[in-house]
């Protein structure tokens, strides 16, 4: 939920309690202030931030027009089309749909969900059960159904009781169909098992796999299949000429390896498989992937198998819907997806693997799984070698897995705590991975390993029965052993009470997962890297020529109100890697900006945001109305020879957007600047200690890297004149050009003066005349 759907979500409970009228008069004033809406809001819900909260404030004030605050009449009005809060009714109703969409009787689910057997569920095991069966519940919904409901454990009964299916005791759930559906559709239980599972062979599974003529996937998906069929045509079974089982393939990680089809090393080998070992396997895809089902083998790739490890923990269909082929096919021809720098690509492999005594020498499983295998070998095949894979940053791999935008937050940040508690918070659209230190010794003592990727699987809050509150990170180890945190809060601390253990803990198994409270793992883990994913925001991809002394200007076409993210991706350094130092080239990522201003109805740009990074892909992000935008990229190609690359341009969010390139946009740059320095303008001083209304600004644009000058007149009567005449080696940027500039300032004007410097170590100077000071009347 944004920030905004979540503010409106606390003005519509307030209404349902005392009309806009009464909710004013209870603050004791004829309007809202900004103090009195905030209050109003952290009543019901104290977690929200107050800069959210005061910039919806302000933009109603200015939406009404108001310099007074909220009155009677915009209060009422604001809150006349907000949506009612949920009713019980609406919860029980999404949840029966779930149980009806799963296909399966609720008291098989509820044994799931048992995790001890005991026929009861304590709340925790309860939630997740409701989770399963209606993915977008939020703890508000929880709060709404669990109302009145005194229990602290649940059977079955209590469930049904609650689901309102007191009356139906004995009565199986009723799958409703569609009126206009066929009786064929009955067959489709000959492809599905009960967990929603497809079980056909490889060719029924691609008459079931639906893609439209007119999506990017459909030509490669389409020449998968061919060559699928050419392979049964011929009896063929496949060996991958592109990324052959010799040493070629290996790169720099030794030769004492031989290759082996999976099929040769295990008998009972699937692509995924039910985990049999762990009573609380979940259903559908959760039952087949899981962060348990990685093992990272002799390759230093802990970044990748980590970052598979976050993701199976949150999005386990992410994972499955990589696989153009989830089941297990005659030929040994298999296909995975990857968003490789921004671009989706379908990745053809065989099932050979390198191997060390008889056992995958890489990545490998405990249960004869080949997904973890399969995706480890596409990631070798796309940078060329296995050896090309080892170390990395999990953001490349969180972004290629879920095409989403990543970034990484330092420990050292004196904002570190605030920020994680944030992605806390919201954890259901995080995906996260975190970086040990390579330098600190004493982590190796507490059973950490330096410099080493591990998967973030969940955070936790919990209460002490001195009513203190501990706030818990459950990281995974990707080695999957019992080399894990020996710390406070690990599997074996004594801080962990038996009601801990049962609602909280509940595994431990040396597996490589464990919890460490907050504080310790800000001391021992140098970065986090996170993934926004959200299963509902659409993809969509250009692909831009930027030249090296040329902006490039995308018009963006937004259809949907809503959240979005824009991300450029350069190629990544692991794509020049070589087996010989010789032919190492000495790549590096150049520096990107990207500019995002409103295009309004009279042609004028109003920039909204901007940012300049020099990394592998970076982004910004948006809350935007539908309408037209304009999108600047610049990059700065710093690679010799280079003066022009292809990038690739990814918008995700609420809807797909439309992106088509554009001519230069003439007073893009000064408009842009000019909203940087009024950002700044409280760092404003007077310009003549008599006329502290006219304020001035010297400072260097961070998005163009020019510097300027910029000048306000706040004072509501006065008008200033004079004349700038600039010295030195410098140049002046359009509108201004020559060494003088003539300003005039009415009360409220502003004025931008942006210049360059034309040598290196050139030092700008100016002298005023001609200074004026008159009444504006």
């Amino acid at each position: 939920m944004s920030a905004v759907e979540e503010i409106e979500r606390c003005l519509a409970q307030a209404i349902q309690q005392r009309t806009a009228t009464e909710i004013i008069a209870t603050m004791g004033t004829k309007v809202l202030t900004l103090q009195n809406f905030q209050q109003l809001i952290k009543k019901n819900n104290k977690n929200i931030i107050n800069k959210e909260v005061e910039e919806y404030y302000y933009k109603i004030l200015t939406d009404f027009d108001s310099r007074v605050g909220i009155t009677y009449e915009i209060f009422e009005k604001m809150v006349e089309n907000l949506p009612k809060p949920k009713r019980r009714q609406d919860v029980v109703m999404s949840l029966i749909e779930g149980i009806q969409s799963k296909k399966v009787p609720l008291e098989r689910i509820f044994k799931f969900f048992d995790y001890d057997g005991d026929g009861k569920m304590p709340l925790n095991e309860m939630k997740e059960l409701l989770e399963y069966l209606y993915p977008e519940i939020t703890e508000e919904d929880i709060m709404i159904l669990m109302k009145n409901n005194n229990e602290v454990q649940f059977s079955f009964e209590n469930i049904k009781t609650l689901l309102s299916f007191e009356q139906n005791m004995n009565a199986e759930i009723v799958i409703v169909k569609d009126e206009n559906e066929t009786s064929d559709s009955d067959d489709d239980d000959e492809y599905y098992d009960e967990f929603g599972m497809f079980k056909g062979n490889q060719e029924e599974y691609f008459d079931e796999y639906c893609i439209s003529e007119d999506s990017p996937f459909y030509e490669p998906f389409m020449n998968f299949k061919s060559q699928y069929y050419k392979l049964k045509e011929n009896k063929t079974i496949f060996v991958d000429p592109d990324f052959k089982p010799d040493e070629t393939s290996l790169g720099n990680v030794g030769d004492n390896f031989a290759w082996k089809r999976l099929t040769e090393i295990w008998k009972n080998v699937q692509i995924f498989q039910k985990d049999l070992y762990h009573s609380n396997s979940e259903l559908g895809v959760h039952s087949l992937v899981s962060p348990r089902d990685i093992k990272q083998g002799s390759l230093g790739d802990c970044y990748f198998l980590s970052s598979l490890g976050s993701i199976a923990s949150k999005y386990p269909d992410k994972i499955f819907e990589l696989f153009q082929t989830p089941i297990l096919n005659p030929y040994n021809f298999y296909g995975v997806w990857l968003c490789i720098q921004g671009i989706w690509k379908l990745i053809t492999l065989d099932d050979y693997v390198p191997v060390y005594n008889d056992q995958p020498a890489f990545s490998g499983s405990d249960t004869q799984e080949m997904w973890v295998i399969l995706l480890e070998k596409a990631w070798a095949k796309i940078f060329g070698n296995y050896g090309n894979i080892i170390s990395g940053d999990p953001r490349e791999v969180i972004a290629s897995i879920t095409g989403g935008p990543t970034w990484c937050i330092s420990s050292d940040e004196s904002t570190f705590i605030d920020k994680l508690k944030q992605i806390m918070n919201s954890y259901q659209n995080y995906i996260v991975c975190a970086g040990t230190y390579s330098d600190k010794p004493e982590s190796e003592t507490f059973g950490l390993v330096r410099n080493h990727a591990y998967s973030v699987l969940n955070f936790r809050t919990i209460k002490l029965p001195s009513k203190e509150e501990v706030q818990l990170i459950q990281l995974k180890n990707p080695y999957g052993n019992d080399q894990e945190w020996n710390g406070d809060w690990s599997d074996k601390s004594p801080l962990w009470t038996q009601e801990l253990k049962d609602n909280v803990l509940q595994s431990q198994e040396e597996d490589g997962i464990f919890f460490m409270c907050i504080e310790d793992f800000r001391k021992h883990f140098e970065n986090v890297f996170i993934g926004f994913c959200n299963p509902y925001f659409k993809f969509s991809q250009i692909t831009i020529q930027c030249q090296k002394k040329k902006s490039a200007y995308i018009l963006l076409n937004i259809k949907k109100d809503g959240e979005y993210y824009f991300s450029a991706y350069q190629k990544s350094q692991r794509m020049f890697r070589q087996q010989s130092k010789d032919l190492q080239i000495q790549y590096d990522y150049s520096e990107m900006r990207l500019i995002l201003s409103k295009m309004n109805k009279n042609n004028s740009i109003q920039p909204l945001t901007y940012k300049t990074e020099t990394d592998m892909s970076f982004n910004i992000y948006g809350r935007l109305q539908k309408g037209q935008y304009i999108l600047q990229l610049k990059v700065y190609w710093i690679m010799e020879g280079w003066d022009q690359s292809d990038v690739p341009l990814v918008s995700y969010g609420e809807d797909t957007t439309e992106m088509k390139f554009c001519q230069k946009i003439s007073n893009f740059q000064q408009a842009s600047i000019l909203f940087e320095a009024k950002e700044k303008r409280a760092e404003a001083k007077p310009l003549n200690p008599s006329h502290p209304e006219l304020v001035a600004l010297k400072n260097k644009s961070q998005a163009y890297n020019y510097p300027y000058l910029y000048y306000q007149n706040i004072s509501k009567e006065k008008t200033f004149s004079f004349e700038m005449v600039f010295e030195g080696d410098i140049k002046l940027k359009k509108p201004h050009s020559g060494n003088q500039v003539d300003i005039e300032l009415k009360p409220g004007q502003d004025k931008l003066i942006v210049y360059k410097f034309m040598t290196k170590g050139a030092k700008m100077k100016y002298q005023i005349h001609k200074f004026k000071c008159r009444s504006a009347s």
